[in-house]
């Protein structure tokens, strides 16, 4: 019994849009525990997952979209179009160039410029205008891949939001619900930025913007 348990709560866990319905008791919970056993591929009578479902004692999903909605209110949101996402290899020729970057952009025109590196690549976010400089920069068999026609929404928390939980995990399960697909994410607190491609850009806005002010 233990196991199902867990395997139930795991499944509600990272499913946050069934746990809202659920809260709201708009699901039918043997219909969620046929689904729970056929998607997760458990061997067990049809009652024991309804049990499981029953007692799962995760954080009420309200609860914490309301903490979050909260912050969300106070948080002033801007938008960027017409930018790409230059990723390069990670290597020592390329980490000497990038400080070549910075004489490149033009700020007091509002240019953007946005660094971000793991351990496979290092990518870059610039105005498309600016793409012919990075692609002359770096040489062609050191860039991976170039994405176009992306769009930045920038969402500037109070300082609280580092200490609450699920702030971002709502935007982005927001998002997907609506089809959006966030293509990369970079947290610089209180800052997260979003970037989505252009054609969803509207669609992007008008959700979260409901959600900061609904």
């Amino acid at each position: 019994m233990a196991s199902i348990s867990e395997d139930v709560k795991k499944f509600l866990d990272y499913n946050p849009c069934i746990r809202k319905d659920l809260d709201r008791r708009l699901i039918n919970i043997r219909a969620l525990a046929r689904y729970i056993i056929k998607e997760e591929n458990i061997e067990t009578k049809i009652d024991a997952i309804i049990s499981a479902i029953r007692r799962y004692r995760g954080k009420p999903y309200k609860e914490i979209l309301k903490n979050s909605l909260d912050l969300l209110k106070k948080a002033p949101i801007s938008t960027k179009g017409g930018l790409s996402n230059v990723a390069i290899t990670k290597d020592e020729e390329n980490q000497e160039k990038l400080s070549k970057i910075f004489s490149l952009i033009n700020y007091s025109s509002g240019d953007v410029l946005r660094i971000s590196q793991a351990d496979g690549c290092m990518k870059i976010l610039i105005d498309g205008k600016n793409l012919s400089k990075i692609k002359k920069l770096f040489s062609g068999k050191k860039i991976i891949k170039i994405d176009n026609e992306l769009a930045e929404i920038n969402i500037h928390f109070p300082e609280e939001a580092s200490k609450k939980i699920g702030i971002m995990g709502i935007i982005t399960n927001e998002l997907a619900i609506n089809g959006v697909n966030v293509v990369e994410i970079i947290s610089c607190s209180p800052e997260i930025l979003f970037f989505v491609h252009e054609k969803d850009l509207t669609t992007a806005h008008q959700v979260i913007y409901k959600l900061c002010h609904d």
